[in-house]
């Protein structure tokens, strides 16, 4: 297909795209509306990946482009799987913490102490500490 006087191919998952400029509907948005802001992506309002008419071009977070998609959507077993293990604690590849520090942590918090001073002790996001106080993650800690 040719636009703006350049070639565009039909890659493998069903965009057109130039080697050297990239995805043509990032590049149709970026003609309309400047820049495509770092962590943002752009949407095909209809789902239609040829259709890149301007109106139909919208820039979205990751996160709300992936929520957008997997709307309705039951995760399958294997994504099931990745969950549980991740929430295993210390078998998680991801786990920066023992289930020492989060007993310690969960002893803490019933005393009071703040998720922040909790993080910079145990060197975690403070969101860590809020998902451990709310059984988001380190669940099999009593």
């Amino acid at each position: 297909m040719i636009y703006d006087n350049k070639k565009w191919y039909m890659s493998n998952n069903g965009y057109l795209y130039n080697p050297k400029l990239g995805m043509l509907h990032r590049y149709i948005y970026t003609e309309h509306n400047g820049n495509i802001l770092e962590g943002y992506v752009v949407h095909h309002i209809n789902s239609i990946r040829t259709d890149n008419a301007p109106k139909n071009l919208i820039a979205m977070t990751k996160s709300e482009h992936s929520i957008l998609h997997n709307k309705g959507k039951k995760a399958s077993d294997e994504a099931k799987q990745r969950m549980s293990i991740a929430r295993q604690g210390e078998k998680s590849v991801k786990a920066k913490l023992t289930e020492e520090n989060v007993r310690l942590i969960k002893g803490c918090l019933e005393l009071g102490y703040t998720h922040r001073y909790l993080a910079e002790m145990f060197s975690v996001n403070p969101s860590t500490i809020s998902n451990i106080k709310r059984g988001k993650t380190w669940v099999i800690v009593v």
